[in-house]
């Protein structure tokens, strides 16, 4: 039985428990973040909107490339950054206050939020190939967050 680093009786938790910390943690972080960056995207697409949504998609369609390219990168940025900040505080969770645990478990936290966040919003509206880019940015980034925080660890 592995004892926690601070010398009590009480055992350490085990890595999988850690991860399911990391997990709600990447939640509890990203949720908030991701209705500010809805809201960042409706401000974005005010002045697109018409009458109707076939007048929409119209207007839309008629937008130069440039212009077009502009206004997805201002609907996509904003959901990337708060799923990417809200996995590297999850995957720094973990790392920092993990016993020896690091980027790994970080990356499997993301990888666990990210397939919850997937499964949820596929079954209201479809598995789509840009839904499934969740996956590679919330790991990624709570693994980035995991070795920060096992390095903050480290250094005392």
């Amino acid at each position: 039985m592995v004892r926690s680093p601070e010398g009590d009786d009480e055992p350490a938790r085990p890595p999988w428990h850690w991860v399911g910390f990391g997990t709600v943690a990447i939640f509890v972080a990203w949720l908030p973040l991701a209705f500010l960056a809805q809201w960042l995207t409706a401000g974005a697409m005010r002045g697109y909107g018409g009458e109707s949504p076939d007048a929409t998609a119209q207007r839309l369609a008629s937008l130069p490339r440039g212009e077009w390219l502009r206004l997805l990168a201002m609907m996509i940025v904003p959901h990337v950054c708060a799923l990417g900040i809200g996995a590297m505080a999850g995957g720094y969770l973990v790392g920092r206050y993990g016993p020896q645990l690091g980027g790994r478990e970080g990356a499997i936290a993301g990888f666990a939020a990210g397939l919850i966040a997937v499964v949820l919003a596929a079954r209201g509206s479809g598995l789509s190939p840009a839904l499934l880019c969740v996956l590679p940015i919330a790991a990624g980034f709570a693994w980035w967050g995991g070795r920060i925080g096992a390095k903050k660890r480290a250094l005392g």
